[in-house]
């Protein structure tokens, strides 16, 4: 909103602008229109009537100036004048040279000179400029002789003189200018705020890297209209260079301007706008030759410019009616509209320059891109504005898709949670062996529903951009062992060789997400185990080089499997996407494992890489950067023998602990009370926040498990209460968080709220038991009895 609001605050302010100019030159004309020239210190007096004339063997008297001669080139024309019987001290004649070379003589005395031929480096002409001659007291009476000479098509035209005090002179020809003078630096200060614009908001919306263009054409049209002001002295003593300057900014002006038609209209005519850049270019590289080389003016080659410069406006105006005639695009509309005010204002600035006798003078090139400029620096900021709205309406989306997908991961976990809770109780309390076996049917089924939750909700975290990765120091030896433990039985069930290729020279303490690389193994070796029939599945893992403290990990997961197909391998990647459907619809899953693997791998900055051979097997494989926290090599992995039972039961009995379940769903409680009915701890539950404070202020409890989302009062909320509680018998108990949400960064978002560790449902009896005994004293710990 405040980069809107910015943005609104730069139009406002280049509209007001505007309109100041536009009142200023109105008044300022109307004071100027009603002033008479008269011969003293601060007004001049127009010297352009009764010259005689001598050119090609002409003579013409009593001539008044402005005239167009038909002299022809490289000849001379000389004009004579007798100068007033009063001249004062430090006044000046004023005449102004077209490309012309110019000696200036008071009583055969040569008094100004404006030429460059003994020292042109290119160009046959030289510049045009303002003459100023001085005139001293002396020169009273005294013959004023002006010899013009020039090789351009410019050779006949003489302008109008004047005469008069140096500063007022200059004052005349400021006034004369003002329309052109202040358009021109209107245009550069929009060159200006567009480059700022760019600078300010190209990070965040695509569409202002058209700022960045529209500044550059207003930069480059801003010099070449201050390069062709009768004033140029003003900008620079060498008109020669400015001349250059000013022809080779106006050589470049179509190349901003087509590539910010390229980015406004997305890139259609990409084809286009890379055969008109070359012809530009082509242009600028040939004219430069000719200049250094042949010693042709850019001037002499201007018709080329202005050519060019017309077709490519010519085919934007066809380009935009065959977009409006197709589309009905606004943008074309618009677009129509401001390139045709540039194309009348470059044909009129064509017609005009050889009509221009006045000193300064209408740019009729400068008005077009003003209203250019103008239209377009609209059009960018309205669509900035609709992009703003869209990207706040994306968010405010994007939030509440946070919201549901927390809402959903709690709202679906908490039955299973209940379910598996309730299931663990009956596989520890029974003996009887078809009740077992029963429970263990519960159990994997469970757990198989938790993993397409997981992978459903981690799709959509992905999709929602909320997935982060989470980089902390962990042991890559315990990693590996953890992985193959989880995996080995899920493999072996199906009678396939499970072979580990271990690098054991990998450093032992890594630096990186250890729980989305364990995702991301799980999730291939999980894909090797389901589509392998018969054979082996390879597990490696190799060191491939170490960089400053980085080593380069190779992980690949090789089965013997029915492999894919060359066709295929493309669609592995899509979401919800399974490939030979009819051979592989025996096969449990969501379709998501690679989609999530892949962009997780993406965020990581790897890739997977797939080769196959359809029928013999597949080999997946990535290579992972960590940084090495610890370089001493892990050694051999020490894996527990085959067929081996991970026990999962409490190993321990606190009888002097004394614990609070606070959880708004009853059989939440007593799964929880049920899980720790074996450490004989004391447990009390209740269903709200509320009554969480008042049991805490009746008791004391060395442990808390809290529910993140109740009605009322969250559980942060009551925490937050039971903390600031001075009545709270409970200071010092440590507080655990239960939640069913899966949303990333969640370790550190409780840490930061206080509490000393999150249990994610459902409840794992493993970590259940083993945090137990790291929060709970040593002298109130004793072994379980059997």
């Amino acid at each position: 909103m405040k980069n809107k609001n910015a943005l609104k605050i730069v139009h406002i302010a280049c509209l007001m602008v505007c309109i100041f100019v536009v009142v200023y030159i109105i008044v300022s004309n109307g004071i100027s229109s009603s002033i008479e020239y008269t011969f003293d210190d601060t007004r001049v007096e127009d010297f352009s009537s009764e010259w005689d004339i001598n050119y090609d063997g002409k003579v013409m008297e009593n001539v008044t100036l402005p005239v167009n001669l038909e002299a022809e080139r490289g000849h001379t024309v000389m004009i004579r004048k007798t100068l007033p019987d009063k001249i004062k001290e430090y006044n000046c004649l004023m005449l102004r040279g077209r490309r012309q070379d110019i000696e200036v003589s008071v009583g055969g005395i040569q008094r100004a000179v404006h030429s460059n031929k003994n020292s042109r480096v290119w160009g046959k002409t030289s510049p045009s400029g303002i003459v100023l001659v001085p005139l001293y007291n002396t020169d009273s009476r005294m013959d004023v002789t002006i010899h013009i000479t020039s090789d351009s098509s410019f050779s006949g035209q003489i302008s109008s003189i004047y005469i008069g005090n140096e500063k007022s002179l200059i004052i005349m020809i400021l006034k004369n200018s003002l329309l052109s003078i202040f358009c021109t630096t209107i245009v550069f200060i929009i060159g200006i705020v567009c480059y700022i614009c760019y600078s300010t908001y190209s990070s965040y919306f695509d569409i202002t890297k058209s700022f960045h263009y529209l500044a550059f054409f207003a930069i480059f049209s801003a010099i070449w209209s201050y390069s062709q002001l009768s004033i140029g002295q003003i900008f620079g003593n060498n008109l020669t260079v400015l001349e250059s300057v000013g022809y080779i900014c106006y050589m470049l002006i179509p190349i901003p301007l087509i590539l910010y038609i390229d980015i406004i209209s997305e890139k259609k005519y990409k084809k286009y706008v890379l055969i008109y850049t070359g012809i530009v270019a082509t242009n600028f590289a040939v004219e430069s030759l000719l200049l250094i080389f042949m010693h042709i003016g850019f001037f002499d080659m201007r018709y080329f410019t202005w050519v060019i410069f017309l077709f490519g406006v010519i085919g934007v105006m066809a380009l935009c009616v065959v977009e409006i005639k197709n589309n009905k695009s606004a943008m074309a509309k618009t677009l129509l509209i401001s390139i045709g005010c540039l194309f009348v204002g470059i044909v009129l600035e064509c017609i005009f320059y050889h009509m221009r006798y006045s000193y300064g003078g209408f740019s009729a090139y400068v008005m077009a891109a003003l209203a250019f400029l103008g239209i377009e620096f609209s059009y960018i900021t309205k669509c900035v504005g609709n992009e703003q709205q869209k990207r706040k309406d994306a968010e405010s989306a994007n939030k509440a898709k946070s919201i549901f997908l927390a809402t959903m991961s709690h709202e679906i976990k908490t039955p299973i949670n209940a379910v598996l809770g309730m299931n663990e109780m009956i596989l520890r309390d029974t003996n009887e062996d078809c009740i077992r076996e029963y429970a263990n049917n519960i159990s994997s089924a469970g757990e198989h529903l938790v993993a397409l939750v997981n992978d459903v909700l981690d799709f959509s975290k992905i999709e929602s951009g909320k997935m982060d990765i989470v980089c902390v120091e962990y042991n890559f030896k315990t990693l590996l062992q953890d992985l193959i433990l989880m995996m080995e039985s899920k493999i072996r069930e199906k009678n396939l060789k499970f072979i580990l290729d271990i690098d054991e020279n990998i450093p032992i303490t890594l630096y990186g997400d250890q729980i989305r690389v364990k995702q991301i193994v799980v999730n291939l070796l999980t894909n090797a185990a389901k589509y392998t029939p018969e054979g082996e599945v390879v597990f490696s893992v190799k060191n491939y080089g170490i960089e400053n403290k980085t080593i380069k990990l190779y992980f690949g997961v090789k089965d013997t499997g029915m492999g894919i197909k060359d066709e295929d391998i493309s669609k592995l990647m899509d979401s919800f996407v399974r490939i030979d459907q009819v051979k592989n619809s025996s096969i449990e899953g969501t379709g998501l494992g690679l989609s999530i693997t892949s962009q997780l791998l993406e965020l990581m900055d790897s890739k997977l890489e797939i080769e196959s051979t359809y029928g013999k097997g597949s080999n997946f494989h990535f290579v992972l950067n960590q940084q090495i926290i610890y370089d001493t090599p892990m050694g051999s992995l020490r894996i527990r023998a085959a067929g081996s039972e991970k026990k999962s039961k409490i190993t321990f009995c606190a009888p002097d602990i004394r614990v609070l379940v606070v959880d708004d769903t009853k059989i939440n409680n007593t799964v929880i009370k049920g899980l720790l009915r074996p450490t004989k701890m004391i447990v009390d539950t209740c269903e709200s926040g509320t009554e969480c404070l008042k049991l805490c202020k009746k008791n004391y409890y060395d442990i808390i498990f809290m529910d993140h989302m109740m009605p009322e009062m969250d559980g942060i909320e009551t925490f937050e209460k039971l903390k600031a509680d001075k009545d709270s018998m409970c200071d010092g108990a440590k507080v655990f968080v239960l939640t069913a949400n899966t949303i990333s960064g969640l370790c550190e978002f409780y840490k930061e709220c206080g509490f000393d560790y999150y249990f994610k449902k459902p409840i794992d009896i493993i970590e259940l038991n083993d945090v137990l005994q790291r929060f709970i004293p040593e002298e109130k710990l004793f072994p379980i009895e059997e």
